[in-house]
């Protein structure tokens, strides 16, 4: 680990030239595997944030600027970088290492963290402190997008939009808090993640206007305007936040450049950043939730899940004991099985689940409303004379109209005499759901919605 070795603060970790930086985040991920793997901790989460931190600490003064670790647990890489390798050997021990920022520990902590969704909030707070006092430094809150599920976090981005104070916010997307997230919120910022080229164009666009303030400005408020009306906008948008991205999270020249521009915008930031939890252990790519938090553990074997009992697998045990003496225990997750011990619970007491898998297997058929039933022949709806299409031509002399389609339940119509040359052939017309059923027999009795 030549490279790691000699980073003891921001000035050397600034002196790395650009090539070897993807060296020096291999041996990050490996000081990591190596120690957490002894001590226990947060391993998977750390993992997927070696470049940013890297980038962060490239672009702020940890000593000078603020900068936010939403819960903490992601906060070893920064750890690392601002001093504090030597110590990582008592990581979670007795008057060790905190596996959370402590203020108390190094002035680069500038809050005590531990609870989810917190830290927009702290950071805008940090941010007008600075404003009243006529300070000089930076404030970026990096937050997961599993807090970002979290209400308290829309009360920090809905007063930091408002504000206009100049404040970064990262957004790190693995798509995953302990287990894979879940509701509304999550699925809107999977939607952001389709717009990778977007970030792109919208960098090299600025760059080459710059030098054209009048013609940049013209053609921003024509943008803006023909967005504004064709456009559904973006949530953060909406809330006053200039977006950046989606940036590739392993990217660190992207992010870094991402990461200055945000700064030097001096507005409302918001900067997207796609991750990947467990980001260079293979093991903890495949599993990241058996390796979001570990005890001690073989790097070459890896975890063997349910090899010992732990608090939450000894309350996974006993919560199904007691839904299995009292049908009416109901056990409710923190979105995470997983992480509160309850997957045995949910794969064995998923009432929800069942009972809609039951609802639907034992559902009746749709029956078809009387409306819609077949009727005699005698009093089958025609046609208006003047509605028949030119295609419904007079059948030829001896030879009998085409029979209609067969449709279910519906039995075959008397046969008819064959019309008189004078009249035209009155063509039948089917009732409209019925059409569509046959026309669209994959979608069922329901008609397609438009």
């Amino acid at each position: 680990m030549e490279l790691l070795r000699d980073i003891k603060n921001t000035s050397d970790l600034r002196a790395v030239k650009d090539r070897d930086i993807p060296r020096l985040c291999a041996e990050i991920r490996k000081f990591l595997i190596e120690k957490v793997s002894r001590t226990g901790g947060h391993l998977a989460s750390n993992l997927g944030v070696v470049e940013l931190t890297v980038a962060l600490h490239r672009v702020y003064d940890p000593m000078k600027d603020r900068i936010l670790f939403d819960v903490g647990h992601q906060a070893y890489v920064h750890k690392m970088l601002t001093g504090r390798m030597e110590q990582f050997d008592t990581l979670r021990q007795k008057d060790g290492l905190s596996g959370f920022p402590r203020p108390d520990e190094s002035d680069a902590d500038p809050f005590l963290a531990g609870h989810a969704s917190d830290s927009v909030s702290a950071a805008i707070g940090m941010a007008r402190a600075r404003t009243l006092l006529g300070e000089n430094y930076d404030v970026v809150a990096v937050v997961g997008d599993g807090a970002m599920t979290g209400g308290l976090c829309y009360e920090g981005l809905s007063d930091a939009g408002a504000s206009r104070e100049p404040i970064v916010i990262i957004l790190n997307d693995n798509g995953m808090s302990i287990n894979k997230n879940v509701g509304g919120i999550a699925r809107l910022i999977s939607r952001a993640r389709l717009r990778p080229g977007y970030f792109r164009f919208k960098k090299n666009y600025r760059r080459l206007m710059r030098h054209l303030p009048g013609l940049y400005l013209f053609f921003h408020k024509v943008k803006e305007g023909i967005k504004h009306r064709l456009i559904p906008q973006g949530m953060f948008d909406d809330l006053g936040f200039y977006y950046l991205g989606p940036v590739d999270g392993h990217d660190e020249k992207a992010l870094e450049a991402a990461i200055r521009w945000g700064r030097d915008l001096k507005t409302p930031v918001l900067i997207h950043a796609v991750t990947v939890k467990g980001k260079g252990y293979s093991l903890a790519e495949t599993a990241p939730e058996l390796y979001h938090g570990v005890g001690a553990f073989d790097p070459e074997c890896g975890l063997k899940n349910g090899e010992k009992e732990t608090y939450s697998s000894c309350f996974g045990r006993c919560a199904v004991e007691l839904a299995e003496a009292d049908r009416t225990v109901c056990a409710v997750t923190a979105a995470m099985e997983l992480g509160t011990g309850l997957e045995s619970f949910a794969a064995r007491f998923n009432r929800i689940k069942a009972k809609k898998t039951a609802a639907a297997e034992t559902a009746p058929a749709e029956e078809i409303p009387a409306e819609e039933a077949a009727v005699p022949a005698e009093e089958e709806p025609v046609m208006p004379a003047e509605e028949v299409p030119d295609e419904v031509t007079e059948p030829a002399p001896g030879k009998e109209a085409p029979a209609e389609d067969n449709v279910p339940g519906k039995e075959a119509p008397e046969a008819k005499k064959a019309p008189s040359k004078k009249k035209k052939k009155k063509k039948k017309k089917k009732p409209l759901k019925r059409r569509i059923r046959e026309l669209f027999p994959e979608k069922g009795d329901k008609p397609l919605e438009v």
